[in-house]
C-alpha cells in the first residue's frame, strides 16, 4: 500500500472517532460540537481596584484571564501592606442591584452574595499576589458586576461593572 494512501485512510478513521484538528493542523483536545470562548477579558487585581479590558462584552461564553497584581504602590513604586496580605479572589455576579450598592454582610464586610436579586455566576479561589487564573462563564445581557469578595475589599472599592450586550 503507498504511503499518501495510508495516511489518507488513517486521516478518514481519525475523523471518524470525532477528533477535531485546529486551524493549524493541530489536534484539538475540546470535544466536538465545542466552540471556543466568543469573548475574553483580561482583570487585573490589587489593592483595593478591579482594572477590566474591556469593559462591555457579547452576550454568551466569557473568558476572563485574572491576574492578581496584589498590593497597591507608594508614590516611590514600593508595595502599601494590608491584612489581607496582597490576596484577593475574583467573582462574577449578575444583579440588577447598582453594582455600588450591593449588601454587605455587618459580620465580615464581604457581599452577602445569597441575597434575592444577586446572582454569582462564577469564582476565583483566593489569589496569591501574582498568580494567574483563567474563569469562563456564560453571561447574559444585562448588568454584571465584578467584585473581590474578601472581608471589606468590596467596601473599600474593589469591585467593577462590566456591560454585556445582546449578540447582534
Amino acid at each position: 500500500m503507498r504511503w499518501d494512501t495510508l495516511a489518507g485512510v488513517l486521516a478518514m478513521v481519525g475523523g471518524a472517532c470525532g477528533g477535531t484538528t485546529s486551524e493549524r493542523g493541530q489536534p484539538d483536545d475540546r470535544p466536538t460540537g465545542m466552540s471556543q470562548p466568543q469573548s475574553s477579558v483580561q482583570v487585573n487585581l490589587v489593592d483595593f481596584e478591579i482594572d477590566r479590558e474591556p469593559a462591555s462584552v457579547p452576550a454568551g461564553e466569557v473568558t476572563f484571564e485574572v491576574t492578581n497584581d496584589g498590593y497597591a504602590t507608594d508614590a516611590d513604586g514600593d508595595p502599601i501592606p494590608s491584612i489581607s496580605g496582597g490576596q484577593h479572589n475574583f467573582e462574577v455576579l449578575r444583579s440588577d442591584l447598582p453594582a455600588g450598592d450591593l449588601p454587605v454582610s455587618n459580620l465580615n464586610f464581604s457581599v452577602e452574595v445569597e441575597t434575592p436579586g444577586i446572582e454569582v455566576l462564577g469564582s476565583t479561589p483566593p489569589l496569591q499576589e501574582g498568580a494567574n487564573e483563567s474563569l469562563t462563564v456564560n453571561l447574559e445581557p444585562g448588568p454584571h458586576v465584578l467584585i473581590c469578595n474578601l472581608t471589606s475589599h468590596y467596601m473599600r472599592g474593589m469591585w467593577a461593572e462590566i456591560s454585556v450586550r445582546s449578540q447582534g
